[in-house]
């Protein structure tokens, strides 16, 4: 007969304790990687498309997940990571039960972080067709900074694919088919007819 031995109560409370695996994704985009869980926090880097990640846990009722992305933590957008879930790509984003990761709060540890009443909701986008954009970059650049307009604020993330509510006037770039606006304090090019993201000029 064998026998066993029972867990001592420390053994107990470190498994009852120990942190959930982490989740590998990856980004569908090039993907801001944030000081805290929220647009009004600094972009530290930048991840870049099909990059893995590592995902610790989300915050519940939010869009937002803590990652670690070649050794450097920060706060990422659930909707533009995906994983694999029953050997079929899933979307992170309002699937955090269902992928079991570990909810989580977030205490703001700088007071000074800048609060914003956004006019709005970005609108989660899906992978942008890979079609060149035909623009001088530089000039382009040139122009929108020479050329600032107000911010506008929105819910959401800054990245290529995302969509603009109707109600958010953008700018022409002359010479080119594109426009431009400031969202989040970050400048991005804008196809007018569906008013999607195509370009964040870094």
């Amino acid at each position: 007969m064998r026998f066993t031995r029972p867990l001592t109560a420390t053994a107990i409370l470190m498994a009852l304790a120990a942190p959930a695996a982490a989740l590998t994704a990856q980004a569908t985009t090039d993907l801001n990687l944030r000081a805290g869980p929220g647009p009004q926090y600094a972009v530290q880097s930048v991840i870049q498309t099909d990059a893995a990640v590592e995902i610790s846990g989300c915050i519940t009722g939010s869009e937002w997940c803590k990652v670690m992305v070649n050794g450097q933590e920060g706060w990422a957008h659930s909707g533009y990571l995906t994983t694999s879930y029953q050997n079929a790509p899933t979307v992170v984003y309002d699937n955090y039960a269902t992928l079991a990761l570990e909810p989580m709060t977030y205490v703001p540890a700088d007071p000074n972080v800048k609060e914003f009443t956004p006019a709005g909701d970005l609108i989660i986008g899906t992978a942008v067709p890979n079609v060149p954009i035909v623009i001088d970059e530089n000039v382009t650049l040139q122009y929108v900074q020479a050329n600032p307009v107000a911010p506008v604020y929105l819910n959401g993330e800054v990245a290529v694919g995302a969509g603009l509510p109707g109600d958010v006037v953008v700018y022409p770039v002359p010479d080119t088919t594109y426009s431009y606006v400031n969202v989040n304090d970050q400048l991005v090019l804008v196809e007018p007819k569906d008013r999607r993201i195509v370009r964040i000029l870094r």
